[in-house]
């Protein structure tokens, strides 16, 4: 935020209204979310339906959030993952992932052991498989 406001001049270039009034705050939303990095972020924790809406509630401020709303509906994309399992008869450790964002299978680094019937969880950015079978 204080890069933004550096970068703005923000400090130097206050609007003011009819009245003499300074606009602070809507100068520093205004300079924030015109910062493709701040707009994405802020949609990130605020949410797609509420950076949607702030797109639509204000044409200024609502630009740079605009700008980043196709960024943030891929970060909301879950990631699809396939371990293990049976080719024919043989019990197999590779590991598949689909990409909803881009619409692409990836092949990723192989399991340990090869294990089919076997359970999943996410936890933290990790996978972890555990349980089922594998070849005596």
């Amino acid at each position: 935020l204080t890069a933004t406001l550096r970068a703005t001049d923000f400090y130097e270039s206050e609007e003011e209204s009819d009245d003499g009034e300074t606009h602070h705050v809507a100068c520093l939303v205004q300079h924030t979310l015109e910062e493709s990095y701040f707009a994405v972020e802020i949609g990130r924790l605020a949410g797609r339906d509420t950076a949607r809406r702030l797109c639509a509630v204000s044409r200024q401020h609502g630009a740079g959030m605009r700008a980043s709303i196709a960024l943030l509906q891929s970060y909301s994309l879950p990631e699809l993952y396939v371990c293990g399992g049976q080719v024919d008869i043989d019990t197999v450790a590779t590991v598949h992932r689909l990409v909803m964002a881009r619409g692409v299978w990836e092949t990723v680094p192989s399991m340990p052991t090869a294990r089919s019937f076997c359970a999943a969880a996410s936890v933290n950015g990790r996978v972890y498989v555990f349980g089922g079978e594998k070849d005596q």
